[in-house]
């Protein structure tokens, strides 16, 4: 995405992302401000005050993580009698859902 676009969605009030990289520079977005690094300087006023071409420089845009869902524990009942390998496999999974649940 091209700064000017993502200036021209703030104005519109449209979403923008989070954060974004710029010329090596980490930005996080600030709810009516602009983007800033962690030094206080607005990529908006320093790309239109400074240096207009760089309007159409490309920014990269950064995802948050996305937060996983934990299965839900498998019902072991269910399972034949004789497939024990099986069995002991699903009480594992069950175990690893428990611990990750309890975080």
């Amino acid at each position: 995405m091209k700064i000017i676009d993502l200036l021209n969605k703030i104005a519109k009030g449209e979403e923008v992302p989070e954060k974004i990289i710029y010329n090596n520079t980490l930005y996080s977005y600030k709810e009516g401000i602009d983007y800033e690094n962690g030094f206080c300087n607005y990529l908006m006023s320093s790309s239109v005050c400074i240096c207009p071409e760089d309007l159409n420089s490309e920014v990269e845009i950064i995802e948050e993580p996305k937060e996983h869902k934990i299965p839900e524990k498998i019902n072991i009942s269910k399972f034949p009698r004789h497939n024990n390998s099986l069995k002991k496999t699903a009480i594992k999974i069950n175990e690893i859902i428990d611990y990750l649940k309890g975080k």
